[in-house]
């Protein structure tokens, strides 16, 4: 919850939320459909991003596709690993306006599923969490440059 607030702190224009707490796979998943049909492009266009969020996300992919995954403790790992590069990203993020809005309703679930990741209480969980976080993560070049 503390690092959720950080978040909405940190980004000072926010006006979208980010969730509370963690959700079971099924709700990221609904978050997920949501998200999508919320975001919108900028006139048919991508929306510049700040050279620091979209390093940021490109690293987190890095740390999914290059770190072991195993074992519970290894997906746990991979979770505080994407939790760093998270809060560098929140902590240098100088989006405003509707680009900013827009990211926000992209990083929202993304928060959940990191926090999802880091609850995982089996390896088969973690595989699940971790798929829809690479996914999420690909799609943020869909929206955002």
């Amino acid at each position: 919850m503390i690092l959720l607030a950080f978040c909405i702190t940190a980004c000072k224009d926010s006006k979208k939320k980010a969730p509370a707490k963690s959700t079971p796979s099924t709700e990221v998943d609904q978050q997920t459909a949501a998200w999508r049909a919320k975001i919108e492009l900028n006139n048919g266009k991508r929306w510049r991003a700040n050279p620091e969020t979209s390093n940021g996300v490109m690293k987190m992919g890095a740390i999914i596709k290059h770190n072991p995954r195993k074992t519970l403790e290894d997906y746990h790992t991979i979770a505080d690993r994407l939790e760093e590069v998270k809060a560098y990203i929140i902590e240098e993020c100088t989006m405003k306006g509707d680009a900013h809005a827009n990211l926000h309703i992209w990083l929202a679930p993304l928060l959940t599923k990191i926090q999802s990741l880091k609850a995982a209480k089996t390896v088969q969980e973690a595989q699940q969490i971790t798929r829809g976080i690479h996914e999420h993560l690909e799609a943020y070049f869909t929206y955002f440059l």
